[in-house]
C-alpha cells in the first residue's frame, strides 16, 4: 500500500472514530435529564448565564432570593425570595448593590449566549464541545500519524472528559484550553502558547498551576533547560498579557488581584475578612497555596506530570539523565501512596486517592508498550503502582467514590499525555487492561451522573405547583435553580425558622406549604420539627422519601394550616 493510501485510511479511521465519539456524546446527552445541576458551583454560575441571556453582558448578577438571617422578619408571600447566608457567601460578593460571582466569569458568561438560544439544554453544549476538541487536540499530540483513531477514543471516552462534557462545569474548556497552548507549544509559536493557556485561568482559577508547568514539565520531558529559556520567556510574556488584564478585573471587581476566594473576601462587607487584614499578605500567600494544591485538586495531578516526564524518559531511552528519572519515580510513587493513605486512613478523604489514577491508568495504554518492552524494572513498578491504585478505587466506591472521582479532572491531565507519549499508542495485555478499566470507571461515572440527575428531577416534579417550598437542605435552591426560579422559595434552617415561615404564611392566607427536609442532616422526619408543627397547628398531609444515588435521603412532606 503507498504512503497516499495509507494517509487516506488513517483519515478514514480517524473520521469514524470521531464520528463514533460524537454519537456517544450524543446518547449521554439525551440521557441525562438537563432542568438541574450537578453542583451547587453550576447553579452560581447560572445566576451570571440567565443574566447575560437576559440583558447583555455584565459583572452584576440577579439574585432571585433576599437573606434570611433566621430572626423572625416579615415576608411578603407574593415575592418569598429566601435563601440562608451561607451559599452567598460561598459563590457571590456584594458588588455595589449587587452581586458578582467569586469565580471567573468567562464560562458563564459564554454560557449565557447558549442559554438564549436552547434554554437550560443549552448550557451543557459548550462542556460537551470542549470535551470533544480536547480529545481531538490530545490525540493529534500524542499520536500525530498511526494510533491517531484509538488514541481518539481513549481521550474522549476513558478519561473524565466523558463525565465533563456533560455537566454545566468549566473543566472540559479549560482543558481544551490547556491542550491548545500545548499544541501551540509543539508548534513552535511559544508566545501563542502562554496567551491561550493564561485564558485557561480565566475559566479555572487552579489552571495557574497549569501556565507554570507547561514549559517546566516540557523542559523535564526534553532533559535540558537551557535551550528552552528562550522559548520560554516568550511563552511567559504570552501568559502576561492575559493574567495582567485579569488582575485588574479581579481588582476592580473583588478588590483584590489574586480574586474574591484567595484573598478571604467577606461577601456581606465587601472587604478582606478581619482575619485577612490582620495577617496582610501571609494570609493571601497561605490561601493561594491551599486554593491551588490542597489536596483534591493539584497535588497528585502534579505528581502524576512529573511521573508522565520520568516515562517519557524511559520510553525515549535517554531523553533524561537516570537521577532525574529515580526523582521522577520517586514522587511520583511518593506522592500518590501518600495520597491514598490519606483516603484510607482520612474518613471522608477519598478524593485524594482517585487523582492519581486518573492520569496514570488512563493514560498509560498510551505510552507503556516502550517502557514494558524495555524491561526497565521503573517501568514495570510504575504499571503494577497503577493498578495498584485502581484497586484502591475500588475499594473506595463504597463511601463514594465512584460518583466524586471523576469530579478531579484538572486541565493538567492532558499535559501527562502530551509529555509522556508522542508515539503511536499500543495495546499489549497490561495496557489492555489499563484501558478497560478506565473505560469502566468513566462509564461508571456517567451512570452515577445520571442517576442522581434523574432523582434531582423527580424531586422537582414531586414539588410542582404553586405552594410555596420550603427546605432546609441548602443546596436544592443552587443545584435546582433552573426549577425553582421566580417561585416562592424559603430556606429553613432550624425547626424555629420553619415556624417563622408557617406563621408568615398563616397570615398572608397560604393553606398550604411544601416541605423538603433532609434526613441525612436532621435524622428521621420527626422530632423538633414535627413538633414546631403541632405548636402552630399546621399538619402533614402527605408524605414520601426520595432516595438519592448517594445514600443521601429526602423527606417530601406537604403541609397544611390549621382550619383548611
Amino acid at each position: 500500500m503507498s504512503s497516499l493510501d495509507e494517509r487516506s485510511e488513517g483519515r478514514t479511521r480517524v473520521a469514524v472514530a470521531a464520528a463514533l465519539l460524537i454519537a456517544c456524546y450524543g446518547a449521554v446527552f439525551l440521557a441525562i435529564p438537563g432542568g438541574t445541576f450537578y453542583t451547587t458551583d453550576a447553579g452560581a454560575n447560572y445566576l451570571l448565564s440567565r443574566r447575560v441571556a437576559e440583558r447583555g453582558l455584565g459583572l452584576d448578577v440577579e439574585l432571585p432570593f433576599t437573606k434570611l438571617a433566621g430572626a423572625p422578619v416579615p415576608l411578603e408571600m407574593a415575592a418569598v425570595r429566601t435563601l440562608r447566608t451561607p451559599p452567598p457567601h460561598m459563590f457571590l460578593r456584594r458588588y455595589g448593590e449587587g452581586w458578582t460571582l467569586t469565580y471567573p466569569p468567562l464560562f458563564p458568561a459564554v454560557s449565557g449566549w447558549l442559554l438564549a438560544l436552547f434554554g437550560v439544554a443549552g448550557l451543557r453544549l459548550l462542556p460537551a464541545i470542549a470535551a470533544a476538541l480536547a480529545a481531538w487536540v490530545a490525540s493529534g499530540l500524542v499520536a500525530a500519524g498511526e494510533g491517531r483513531a484509538e488514541t481518539l477514543l481513549l481521550f474522549g471516552l476513558a478519561t473524565p472528559l466523558l463525565f465533563y462534557a456533560h455537566v454545566y462545569w468549566g473543566h472540559s474548556l479549560g482543558a481544551l484550553l490547556v491542550l491548545g497552548a500545548l499544541a501551540l507549544w509543539a508548534s513552535g509559536r511559544p508566545l501563542a502558547a502562554g496567551s491561550c493557556c493564561a485564558m485557561a485561568v480565566t475559566v479555572r482559577t487552579e489552571c495557574l498551576a497549569a501556565v507554570a508547568l507547561v514549559p517546566a514539565a516540557a523542559a523535564l520531558a526534553a532533559g535540558a533547560v537551557r535551550p528552552m529559556a528562550r522559548a520560554a520567556t516568550r511563552y511567559a510574556m504570552g501568559a502576561a498579557l492575559v493574567l495582567l488584564p485579569l488582575a485588574v478585573f479581579q481588582w476592580h471587581a473583588y478588590g483584590t488581584p489574586a480574586g474574591a476566594h484567595v484573598a478571604s473576601i467577606d461577601p456581606a462587607t465587601n472587604t478582606v475578612t478581619a482575619e485577612a487584614a490582620a495577617e496582610g499578605g501571609p494570609k493571601v500567600a497561605r490561601n493561594l497555596f491551599h486554593y491551588l494544591f490542597r489536596n483534591y485538586r493539584m497535588l497528585d495531578g502534579m505528581a502524576a506530570v512529573l511521573a508522565a516526564a520520568g516515562m517519557c524518559g524511559w520510553a525515549a531511552a535517554a531523553a533524561a539523565p537516570g537521577a532525574t528519572r529515580a526523582v521522577l519515580l520517586a514522587v511520583a510513587a511518593g506522592g500518590g501512596l501518600v495520597s491514598m493513605l490519606f483516603a484510607v486512613l482520612v474518613p471522608g478523604q477519598y478524593a485524594p486517592g482517585l487523582m492519581l489514577v486518573m492520569p496514570l491508568a488512563t493514560l498509560a495504554p498510551l505510552g507503556l508498550r516502550e517502557s514494558l518492552r524495555s524491561g526497565h524494572p521503573s517501568a514495570r513498578f510504575l504499571a503494577a503502582f497503577a493498578l495498584l491504585d485502581l484497586l484502591a478505587v475500588a475499594a473506595l466506591a463504597p463511601r463514594g467514590g465512584w460518583q466524586w472521582g471523576p469530579r478531579y479532572l484538572l486541565p493538567i491531565v492532558p499535559l501527562v499525555a502530551w509529555l509522556g507519549w508522542q508515539a503511536r499508542p499500543a495495546a499489549p495485555r497490561a495496557t489492555l487492561v489499563l484501558a478497560v478499566a478506565s473505560l469502566v470507571l468513566q462509564a461508571t461515572s456517567v451512570r452515577d451522573l445520571r442517576l442522581q440527575l434523574t432523582a434531582q428531577q423527580e424531586l422537582v416534579e414531586s414539588v410542582a405547583g404553586s405552594d410555596p417550598l420550603v427546605t432546609d437542605v441548602w443546596f436544592l435552591s443552587w443545584q435546582l435553580m433552573p426549577a425553582l426560579w421566580g417561585r416562592d422559595f424559603l430556606h429553613a434552617d432550624t425547626p424555629a425558622q420553619l415556624g417563622t415561615v408557617l406563621s408568615a404564611a398563616s397570615e398572608r392566607g397560604r393553606a398550604s406549604v411544601r416541605h423538603v427536609s433532609g434526613s441525612w442532616k436532621h435524622g428521621e422526619p420527626g422530632g423538633a420539627w414535627d413538633a414546631e408543627l403541632t405548636r402552630l397547628g399546621w399538619r402533614v398531609s402527605a408524605a414520601r422519601e426520595l432516595r438519592f444515588p448517594s445514600g443521601d435521603r429526602l423527606a417530601l412532606r406537604r403541609l397544611e394550616r390549621p382550619g383548611r
